[in-house]
């Protein structure tokens, strides 16, 4: 953030300064170094957007891990309630046949 801050207003400074350089005559090398450092300003931007934008991904992403994890768990453990009351439904079963053969 600080260095976002420290971007524009060098970015505003350089617009500035642009405006009253207009008048004055520049070397070659003057014009190609003002134009390098208006260029480095501009990157300094975009590269403090991107990181941003990174930081902002990273953290749906952590979301979207956090919410796959739990609907994992869950379904993991709706699977294993079902197959526990698969295998009690056969256990009544066998009981039953079991407790009709020990009646008769």
């Amino acid at each position: 953030m600080r260095l976002y801050l420290l971007s524009l207003i060098l970015c505003f400074g350089v617009s500035v300064y642009a405006d009253t350089l207009k008048s004055v005559e520049l070397s070659e090398s003057e014009k190609l170094i003002f134009e390098n450092r208006k260029n480095i300003t501009r990157l300094n931007l975009k590269v403090e957007n991107l990181k941003e934008s990174i930081d902002g991904i990273k953290s749906l992403l952590d979301s979207i891990n956090q919410k796959n994890t739990a609907t994992f768990k869950s379904n993991n453990l709706k699977n294993r309630v079902d197959n526990l009351e698969k295998r009690l439904n056969e256990l009544e079963k066998e009981n039953k046949k079991r407790f009709i053969k020990i009646k008769k």
